[in-house]
């Protein structure tokens, strides 16, 4: 506690008055205040986690964006399936069988 000097009359004036009034109030509000700090501490910290998991989120999902196929990439790949479609439909086309209940078993399937 601060010490509060009296006048040499003997009596406190208004300024030390309320000074030691300030004191008193502070000193009897320091759980509030104490409390309100450290919800004001842990509301920062808060705000500031979920501000590092949406930029985490954002790197993440542009990682994404930039490693996905693109359009041009796609129709590629649709393209060369459609080629081997048809090259597989040309060796089936290609393809004779033979009737099994022959009796001439030196023929053999062919392409």
């Amino acid at each position: 506690n601060p010490v509060h000097r009296m006048p040499r009359d003997g009596k406190e004036t208004l300024s030390s008055r309320l000074s030691k009034k300030a004191v008193d109030t502070a000193l009897s509000n320091t759980d509030l205040l104490t409390e309100t700090i450290l919800n004001d501490l842990l509301l920062e910290t808060v705000n500031e986690l979920n501000r590092i998991d949406t930029v985490a989120e954002l790197e993440c999902e542009a990682r994404r964006v930039v490693t996905a196929p693109t359009l041009e990439q796609m129709k590629q790949r649709m393209d060369a399936f459609e080629l081997d479609e048809r090259a597989i439909r040309r060796r089936w086309l290609s393809v004779q069988f033979e009737d099994i209940n022959q009796t001439d078993h030196s023929t053999s399937m062919t392409r």
